[in-house]
């Protein structure tokens, strides 16, 4: 059983920190890209100089929701991530492909 406090993505971590941890083998697909797009809402918040309260209030997020997103306690709801990409005028969603997807890979 999980407790409340346990980050969503602690059961998927082989090593490392999450959101650039080394994932296990048997996390499901879908797990690393929402590492990928979680590791591109830290790459696109640290590029625009801003604090997180700041983009955060533009987006009409909880800060505290973007803080939990980015510590892996949470995952990000597609109208969340759509009004931080607005506030952001970036695209964070990592599409399948892209260069960003797999970086943080699995554990070998």
């Amino acid at each position: 059983m999980s407790d409340a406090r346990t980050p969503r993505t602690a059961r998927y971590v082989a090593s490392g920190s999450w959101p650039d941890a080394v994932l296990r083998d048997d996390a499901p697909p879908h797990v690393e890209r929402v590492q990928a797009t979680c590791r591109s809402l830290r790459d696109h918040l640290h590029a625009s100089g801003e604090s997180v309260r700041s983009v955060a209030a533009r987006a009409n997020v909880a800060h505290t929701t973007v803080t939990r997103v980015l510590r892996g306690e949470t995952w990000c709801d597609v109208a969340t991530l759509a009004a931080l990409e607005d506030a952001l005028d970036a695209d964070v969603w990592v599409m399948r492909g892209s260069e960003s997807f797999g970086h943080g890979g699995t554990q070998e």
